[in-house]
């Protein structure tokens, strides 16, 4: 599976996870993303589970963990978002 895929899955579920902490007149966006692949992955369904780790008052900071079918670590993520003021 190309590793990009694998990006998109943790940047969708740590957008999930930071989405969920902003207030109806707020919203994000990611201003730093890191990936680390631990193992390669053929086929098979991917989990994500996302966590916000510190939520301010203009940035915050997110990290995934991405496992296969076995319950084995394929990919860790980080990212760093910043919060927007609606308008």
């Amino acid at each position: 599976m190309h590793g990009g895929l694998v990006s998109a899955l943790a940047d969708a579920a740590m957008g999930i996870a930071f989405g969920r902490t902003l207030l109806s007149s707020e919203d994000f966006s990611t201003i730093e993303m890191k990936v680390s692949f631990i193992r390669p992955v053929r086929e098979g369904l991917l989990s994500a589970k996302a966590t916000v780790i510190q939520r301010g008052l203009r940035i915050g900071f997110v990290e995934c963990q991405i496992t296969n079918e076995k319950g084995k670590l394929v990919a860790t993520a980080s990212s760093t978002c910043t919060v927007l003021a609606g308008g």
